[in-house]
């Protein structure tokens, strides 16, 4: 799959100085105990921005890659905790919360993203007084068995 940036955000990467400001949006999903749905959106600013529907609120977080060589499947994600609210929403999920997260210009947040969506599966977290780490994981699929059904007599009888 091929990913392509706006000619603004190209400018903007190869200039020596420029104007423009790349944005981190990430949108937490995850089931409280009720099976209700709640999805708290944050974006790595100092201001709310606005894509769409949602109202992204400010928030201090870093998202760490995996390096070259290191395991692939999972990157981490460390928000800063200066409220409870999002540590008290992860304890009480009764599932692993969906994260996805994205690059945006600021200058254009509802358009096409300049990278992304990229979709994980929130694997574990924890926390202190100042931040949450969560591990993050594209899910078990290097691991999946293949075929998904197994060559046995039950589901071919021919072969035996």
């Amino acid at each position: 799959m091929s990913r392509t940036m706006s000619a603004d955000a190209l400018v903007a990467m190869g200039a020596p100085q420029t104007s423009k400001v790349f944005l981190f949006l990430i949108a937490i999903t995850l089931l409280d105990s009720t099976d209700t749905e709640q999805t708290y959106h944050f974006v790595n600013d100092k201001t709310a921005i606005v894509r769409g529907e949602n109202t992204y609120h400010a928030l201090a977080f870093d998202i760490i890659l995996p390096a070259e060589g290191d395991n692939i499947q999972e990157a981490q994600l460390v928000l800063d905790a200066v409220d409870l609210v999002m540590i008290q929403a992860l304890r009480g999920a009764t599932e692993a919360p969906k994260v996805t997260f994205m690059l945006v210009l600021a200058d254009a947040p509802n358009g096409d993203p300049e990278a992304g969506p990229f979709n994980f599966e929130m694997s574990s977290f924890n926390y202190n007084k100042s931040t949450i780490s969560c591990t993050l994981s594209y899910g078990k699929h290097l691991e999946a068995v293949y075929p998904k059904v197994g060559i046995t007599p039950f589901y071919f009888p021919g072969l035996f």
